[in-house]
């Protein structure tokens, strides 16, 4: 019985020695905490603080601080809802159409294309507008999300070792 056992870990841990199936098991776990992987891209990050993937204020391309256009941030403030910096608060359909992409040993958090009309997506202006990085996660949320999805790693690997 015992011999059975160790026969059948040694066959599971060749397993892996395959990087795809390592990347595999990291993809399964972080697909159990996507809802909050996204919420802190989302809610934590641009909405509530207006930051961007690298860390900076969401701000337009070459601007030296985070401006919306004037018109827009008169009409913010005059409904009591600036907060001194961009948000994107404006477009929750934006914010509610974040995903992710897996792929192998690459992980993407990106807005779905968000079409209004034929000639407009808003995602693409948005990157245009703000910077590519203004979709993904911050170093700091990187580290927080990392601390979370160890614990589901570590349960998914002791399932494949041990599977009969």
């Amino acid at each position: 019985m015992a011999l059975k056992k160790l026969q059948n870990l040694q066959k599971n841990l060749k397993k892996f020695d395959n990087p795809k199936f390592i990347s595999d098991l990291i993809n399964k776990a972080i697909q159990r905490h996507e809802k909050e992987l996204m919420l802190m891209n989302t809610e934590n990050q641009i909405f509530k603080k207006g930051i961007r993937a690298d860390g900076s204020r969401i701000k337009r391309k070459g601007a030296s601080y985070p401006v919306y256009s004037e018109g827009y941030e008169k009409k913010k403030r005059k409904k009591g809802k600036y907060q001194g910096y961009v948000d994107l608060a404006w477009n929750k359909g934006y914010l509610n159409s974040f995903h992710i992409l897996y792929l192998y040993q690459k992980i993407i958090i990106e807005a779905k294309d968000i079409i209004l009309s034929r000639s407009f997506n808003l995602s693409d202006h948005l990157k245009e507008f703000y910077g590519d990085e203004i979709e993904g996660l911050t170093k700091q949320n990187l580290i927080e999300i990392a601390k979370v999805i160890k614990f589901t790693l570590l349960k998914l690997v002791k399932n494949e070792l041990f599977k009969v």
